[in-house]
């Protein structure tokens, strides 16, 4: 049995990132996964603002019939969430940002980022900051408390509801599957639930794999172009990360097929049927589950950051593989992902050979992300233990901030 000791709030790494937003936009979007925290975070920096949910149907049909009288029930500051439920209400606020001048005036959240993109891209364009909130990472659990080992970290997940209370793993992650499928993907028109749950099921045995559309349809009867579809539905609704190649040219002998991952491996462990620590060391996901376990943080990072398009992965004809890369402006830092405890040269080799190929692109030293023992310096080699991998992935150069000031 894994025990969780309950924390009404755990600091969040964005929260930095989004108070500068908040003084230098009169609107931010706070977008992410459903239950990533994004109300909790956004009541904790601004508990003086007014807060509504569009999901709540009243409300809903309030601010679709009288937009005025919305802002009246709820005046500026306010935190609207789900704001995608009522796209016209984009307007309203736009026109209100314009006559009031004021910065840090409405927090959006949503948790489908197609719709988010089609109702704030036009309407806000120029008015709105956009940040991304992904589940707790490994460093904000670190500095919470919580230091779960490898095969309990890749079980429980980082999922906040999992740190509030006492709970159930596999009855939590399989109610947020179902809550998932009702509301977001029935929103899509979707009709067999049924296959499209299989097709879950199957995604989550492809972690860290390329992205075999054909092999995927073919298994459930569709076709590649439904597939796509699908993946698109999770990637939207930020059930899922998509990790693109990098590749120097455009030549052909480079993989240009991405690969998927979960945003939070609680939610892997659920859809293979892994329910406790024993079962997953005997899995042969192990491997693949602890690679997903260390991308998701690498996301995590980039998003608290703001550097959300930064990460890939290397793969050539000749099986030569990276698992992940982390752009850094015309660079690229090279990173190897193993569930393994013990120091390994093999881990290495990869890494040095591709490296040596392209030194134009790849810089710094390698670094290895396991489950033992940090080793700053291992021939020619870092290795961190995977508590400890945000720190590497914080390597990203700092946003130049410009203060301007009057010649006169």
């Amino acid at each position: 049995m894994i025990y969780i000791i309950p924390m009404e709030y755990i600091q969040r790494d964005i929260e930095p990132l989004l108070k500068t937003a908040l003084r230098q936009f009169p609107v931010v979007g706070l977008y992410g996964p459903r239950q990533s925290g994004k109300t909790t975070l956004a009541k904790h920096l601004c508990p003086n603002f007014a807060y509504v949910n569009l999901e709540n149907y009243p409300d809903k049909e309030l601010a679709k019939t009288d937009p005025v009288g919305f802002f009246v029930k709820y005046p500026e500051p306010v935190i609207i969430d789900e704001v995608q439920e009522v796209p016209e209400i984009t307007s309203q606020i736009q026109r209100r940002a314009d006559e009031r001048h004021l910065n840090g005036q409405y927090i959006l959240t949503g948790s489908r980022q197609l719709d988010l993109k089609k109702t704030t891209s036009q309407t806000l364009a120029g008015r709105i900051a956009t940040l991304w909130l992904l589940p707790l990472s490994l460093h904000e659990l670190d500095n919470a408390g919580y230091h779960n080992d490898r095969d309990a970290q890749i079980l429980v997940g980082c999922m906040p509801g999992m740190y509030r209370q006492d709970m159930d793993v596999s009855l939590f992650y399989q109610s947020y599957i179902d809550t998932f499928l009702k509301k977001d993907i029935m929103e899509q028109r979707m009709t067999d639930l049924s296959r499209y749950y299989a097709f879950l099921k199957m995604l989550a045995g492809r972690i860290g794999q390329l992205v075999n559309y054909s092999d995927i349809a073919d298994g459930l009867g569709v076709s590649s172009v439904t597939i796509k579809e699908w993946i698109s539905i999770l990637e939207n609704a930020h059930i899922i990360n998509i990790l693109q190649p990098w590749f120097p040219s455009r030549d052909k002998r480079y993989v240009k097929t991405p690969k998927v991952y979960f945003v939070d491996t609680g939610i892997a462990c659920k859809l293979l049927d892994i329910t406790s620590p024993d079962s997953l060391r005997s899995s042969p996901m192990l491997g693949p589950l602890f690679e997903n376990l260390v991308v998701a943080e690498a996301f995590k990072s980039c998003a608290a950051q703001n550097q959300r398009d930064s990460l890939y992965f290397f793969r050539n004809n000749k099986g030569m593989e990276i698992d992940l890369l982390q752009q850094n402006g015309a660079l690229l830092h090279a990173y190897e992902i193993k569930s393994g405890m013990t120091p390994n040269q093999e881990w290495k080799k990869t890494m040095l050979a591709i490296k040596s190929k392209y030194p134009t692109y790849i810089t710094g030293e390698p670094t290895v992300i396991y489950a033992g023992e940090s080793y700053p310096q291992f021939e020619g080699c870092c290795f961190v233990e995977f508590h400890h991998c945000w720190e590497s992935f914080q390597k990203v150069e700092q946003s130049f901030v410009f203060h301007p000031h009057n010649p006169s």
